[in-house]
């Protein structure tokens, strides 16, 4: 019988556009289908990970009828990665047989598979195997580890009427039927009532029907199903779905990307996958998209084109600390960037790039960045902005990325601004303050921004007005703005340990007398005189206010320039 015919479909199944069927499946029959191999369990799946309370929840409920949950297959002959999270020991499949892979129900399936062949095994590790017994005279269902039941240690005591449940049935796996065991009516032939509720509770397990939702489309169709039906289960990510539909023995793209980061380490920017799909999809979708539709159809040819497509996110993050400066990845506002400029290297190549080209890039990067464009929407924002790379690729000579509109950027809008690396905007700003190239306020050597800053976290960068002055010296007003973007400039980590717990007044005096040419370090990190920035006085209103109008007049006359 085919996988097709074990699928009876209900008298009330409705037609579907996305050839979705909703079918009956036995006990029996799905015990069956897992023994022979039919039924898979694709690699992105999470692990199996179900306590021995919830074991004893799932054969309680089929012991009353409860309704267990529906399960989802993907129908398909197309080979995934696959696991096998008990050591089921599946039996292998011809290479285009048609596969289920279980996509929702692994959990509830895989318990009851290894209940019935004695080979539960539950922990962090699943190195401890349980057994699970039925009371006949009580009508309980009791869980022991192996190890215990061996050392008799087995609480509450095994009594002669506790029927293991591997032994409930003997399962024809040829025809997908399932007989009473004769050696159980034997034993308990004398006690009428154990064996009542033995029969019972065969009836209750052969009897037991799943609701099987069949999807024979693409794997994408088949998960949105899963993750509409599933909304507070784990949702399968993007990541783990390509992994599945691209294995294959000569290529896997988890191994791939592993490597990919790695490499990536080298030019101190850490991408998650995500974004490195993202910018895949743009390369390779015929929507040149990012979405995970498209992201999905890459896969077709996302083996073939690896080494195009990462050179083309490795040129992307070239152009980033060459021109953006963003001298590391956690210093990039938003990751999905990297998808139109990959999508223009992928299809320019590595040609030196002409004067109008590198303007027009930038622009793309910092009219978004600046303008928090995509604080929304992303798929839609980093479709247009490929567009305007097609037109830029054409040699267009008009101005594209059309993206400030006059963005409100003052003194007042950057004080509010809080540094945290979780904000896009704030990590704009920090780039902004890498491209002035900031000097050591000891010496005037060029702080070296990506040694400092490749693990860079709140407290790795320099507070003007250090946090523990803000908290002991300050009024409740003030210590609101504690943490402003405008607080913060970019010197080495041994610099800051030195002036952490120091007034601005005494360290910038240091400085002063230990550095001749201060004013040029102090220009490199947007401060003027230090008497009218407040910094003499220890004013941090009036230095918030100066230096805020500082930067946000160095932002608008760098606008100009792009414009």
């Amino acid at each position: 019988m085919t996988i097709s015919g074990f699928l009876k479909t209900s008298e009330d199944t409705f037609s579907m556009p996305t050839k979705t069927e909703i079918a009956s499946m036995n006990f029996t029959g799905v015990i069956s289908e897992i023994k022979r191999g039919s039924i898979r369990i694709p690699d992105f799946q999470r692990d199996y990970i179900w306590t021995s309370e919830q074991v004893l929840e799932l054969v309680d409920s089929v012991w009353h009828g409860y309704p267990i949950g529906s399960i989802l297959l993907w129908k398909t002959s197309q080979k995934l990665n696959e696991r096998d999270p008990l050591n089921l020991r599946l039996s292998e499949l011809p290479k285009n047989a048609e596969r289920l892979y279980l996509l929702d129900g692994q959990q509830r399936l895989v318990t009851l598979y290894a209940i019935m062949h004695d080979n539960l095994e539950l922990g962090k590790r699943r190195k401890t195997k349980y057994k699970v017994f039925f009371d006949l005279k009580n009508k309980k269902f009791y869980i022991y580890k192996i190890k215990d039941i061996q050392d008799n240690k087995a609480d509450p005591k095994i009594e002669e009427w506790f029927l293991p449940l591997n032994e409930i049935m003997l399962i024809d796996y040829n025809t997908r039927s399932a007989r009473q065991n004769n050696d159980v009516i034997r034993k308990y032939s004398t006690k009428p009532d154990m064996l009542t509720n033995y029969v019972d509770l065969f009836i209750r397990f052969n009897s037991l029907e799943f609701p099987a939702i069949t999807n024979g489309q693409n794997l994408g169709v088949a998960t949105k199903i899963f993750e509409r039906l599933n909304n507070t289960g784990t949702p399968l990510t993007i990541v783990d779905l390509m992994v599945a539909i691209t294995y294959n023995e000569n290529f896997n793209l988890r191994t791939k990307l592993e490597d990919l980061v790695l490499d990536l380490d080298s030019m101190d920017f850490e991408i998650s996958y995500r974004a490195i799909l993202q910018s895949m999809a743009a390369c390779l979708s015929s929507e040149k998209s990012t979405s995970r539709d498209a992201i999905i159809e890459s896969s077709d040819s996302i083996e073939q084109k690896w080494k195009k497509t990462t050179d083309s996110i490795k040129l992307s993050i070239d152009f980033l600390k060459k021109h953006c400066s963003v001298p590391v990845s956690n210093f990039l506002p938003n990751e999905i960037l990297l998808a139109p400029l990959s999508y223009f290297f992928y299809n320019r190549g590595n040609k030196k790039l002409s004067n109008p080209e590198i303007k027009q890039l930038q622009r793309f990067f910092w009219f978004n960045v600046l303008s928090e464009r995509y604080a929304s929407s992303q798929d839609t924002k980093a479709e247009d902005d490929i567009k305007d790379m097609d037109k830029l690729l054409s040699n267009s000579s008009k101005n594209l990325f059309e993206h400030w509109n006059n963005f409100p950027i003052n003194s007042t809008y950057l004080t509010n601004q809080e540094m945290s690396f979780g904000s896009a905007f704030a990590k704009a700003i920090l780039c902004f303050f890498a491209s002035k190239m900031p000097l050591e306020f000891t010496n005037n050597q060029h702080v070296d921004l990506t040694r400092t800053f490749s693990d860079a976290n709140i407290k790795q960068l320099h507070h003007i007005f250090p946090e523990n002055f803000i908290k002991t010296k300050l009024g409740k007003k003030e210590k609101t703005f504690s943490n402003s973007i405008i607080n913060i400039s970019l010197i080495s980590r041994v610099t800051n340990r030195d002036i952490w717990d120091k007034d601005p007044s005494v360290y910038f005096k240091e400085f002063r007398k230990s550095n001749k040419e201060l004013n040029k370090a102090l220009e490199s990190h947007f401060i003027g005189d230090l008497d009218i920035f407040g910094i003499e006085e220890d004013n941090y209103m009036k230095f918030l206010e100066e230096r805020g109008k500082l930067i946000s007049d160095k932002i608008k006359k760098f606008i100009e320039t792009l414009q």
